[in-house]
């Protein structure tokens, strides 16, 4: 699950600076590793977690939370692109759709959920 390969590099990165047992302190209190990041939001939200890592769009959608941002030194970038089939049914759908993605009021609900469009392209990188 991606969100567990982030969380590990992340831990990885801050062991580097704060000595192996940090990563390791973190990761011998974990309580249970959830199939993907809805379910871990589930978790904190049902108050069966205490704490967890989660992608920044999914916490702007949560209730108001102890947040602790990662030092950027430590952070995961992932990047999502778009592309469209090239024998697609819908092709004209799937086209409005993919240049609806660079309109002014969609770029501004991706900065609201965490994610960072790259200078070029349709391509938007979201913080893990």
């Amino acid at each position: 699950v991606p969100l567990g390969r982030y969380t590990r590099r992340i831990l990885e990165r801050a062991s580097s600076d704060r000595g192996a047992a940090f990563g390791d302190g973190v990761m011998t209190r974990v309580v249970s590793e959830e199939m993907n990041a809805r379910l871990v939001r589930a978790r904190l939200l049902s108050g069966d977690a205490e704490a967890a890592f989660l992608y920044a769009p999914d916490l702007a959608q949560m209730p108001p939370l102890r947040r602790v941002p990662i030092p950027s030194a430590y952070a995961e970038t992932a990047t999502y692109f778009c592309a469209l089939v090239s024998a697609g049914m819908r092709q004209a759908q799937a086209l409005r759709w993919q240049r609806s993605l660079d309109l002014p009021e969609q770029r501004a609900r991706r900065t609201a959920l965490g994610f960072h469009d790259e200078q070029r392209g349709r391509a938007a990188a979201g913080p893990a």
